[in-house]
């Protein structure tokens, strides 16, 4: 707890607004969030259970407003962009 008494007049407060985001911004940030979530050592389902979830807003509101199709399509794409590429026969 702070020692001092809140303002609210404080022009360090904290305000969380909403913006307006276009297709392709949605499709942007489940890119990022997926590339982010993978990287740090989540699978596929851990990933999904991000979008289900209605504890993590933005991920969620994709979820709800694109759907499962879209969701899990995009994740699919971005873990294949993200796989280990295969060595061919000879090249090791």
């Amino acid at each position: 707890m702070s020692k001092e008494e809140f303002e609210e007049t404080d022009p360090m407060e904290f305000i969380g607004m909403g913006v307006p985001a276009t297709a392709q911004a949605d499709e942007d940030m489940v890119r990022a969030v997926v590339e982010e979530f993978l990287l740090l050592g989540f699978d596929r389902d851990r990933l999904l259970r991000l979008f289900r979830d209605p504890f993590y807003a933005g991920t969620h509101r994709v979820f709800v407003e694109r759907g499962e199709e879209f969701v899990t399509g995009l994740l699919d794409r971005v873990l294949e962009e993200w796989a280990p590429a295969e060595v061919a026969e000879g090249d090791n």
